[in-house]
């Protein structure tokens, strides 16, 4: 067989290869990734622990959804089942709202909103 089948099969498995994005980092090395940061279009942050262990929703037509018994982040926009696998393996470092009103498609996922609530949210 050539390089080319060699090289096909030492690939990783279930480590989808992204492009950059403005939305979202996904850590692509072994090393731990502890919390995982929401960026909201106001500019707050909140760092969410990896070690609450959200339940995760997707569903084509309404968004994404990360749920404890302390919290929902509901996510909506285009390409979100791009993050899935990442999000399952504790691989994202953070999510972004995107500033921009309308999407232009030059990315493969594009954050619309994302809307958090729980009591941990409520102040």
């Amino acid at each position: 067989m050539g390089k080319k089948n060699e090289l096909q099969d030492n690939a990783p498995l279930n480590k989808p290869q992204l492009k950059p994005s403005s939305n979202y980092k996904v850590d692509r090395s072994d090393r731990h990734v502890p919390k995982l940061g929401i960026i909201l279009k106001s500019g707050k942050r909140y760092y969410i622990p990896y070690s609450y262990q959200p339940f995760i929703e997707y569903s084509p037509s309404v968004g994404l959804s990360l749920m404890t018994s302390q919290f929902r982040i509901e996510i909506t926009g285009r390409g979100l089942d791009e993050l899935i696998d990442h999000l399952y393996n504790d691989r994202v470092q953070w999510i972004k709202e995107n500033n921009q009103r309308i999407d232009d498609k030059s990315e493969n996922v594009y954050i619309s909103s994302i809307k958090i609530e729980g009591e941990l949210f409520e102040y």
